[in-house]
Formats: C-alpha cells, structure tokens, sequence
C-alpha cells in the first residue's frame, strides 16, 4: 500500500531569528521518533510540541 506523509507546524510563537533553529530542532525530535518505530502504518499520527510541551504541529500517514 503506498502512503502519503503530511508534516505540518506553526512557527508563530517564535521570534523570526530563531525559526530556522526551531524547525531544525521540530524536525529532528520527529525523525527521531519516526526512527523508533518499526513501521509507518496509515493512520499514524505524532504532535509537535515546541520545548515548553506546547502541541505546535502534527506529522500523519494517509493512504495514497
């Protein structure tokens, strides 16, 4: 079955020298994440928190 992947998150609670710092550290924690598992089934959904918890974006599989 083939898949489609949407990662998407908001950067408006961080100041505009900072975002690419940001996305770099959102990006990394999600690979991360994604890294431990051991496959991608549909319906798979991880939240993006930004470093205080706070939910800023989500990654999900859709079916293609």
């Amino acid at each position: 079955m083939q898949v489609r992947v949407n990662v998407m998150f908001g950067l408006r609670h961080v100041e505009p020298e900072d975002r690419v710092a940001e996305t770099t550290r959102l990006l990394v924690n999600l690979s991360q994440q994604i890294a431990a598992l051991a496959d991608l089934p549909v319906k798979t959904s991880i939240v993006l928190k930004d470093v205080n918890g706070n939910r800023v974006g989500v990654f999900d599989v859709f079916p293609e």
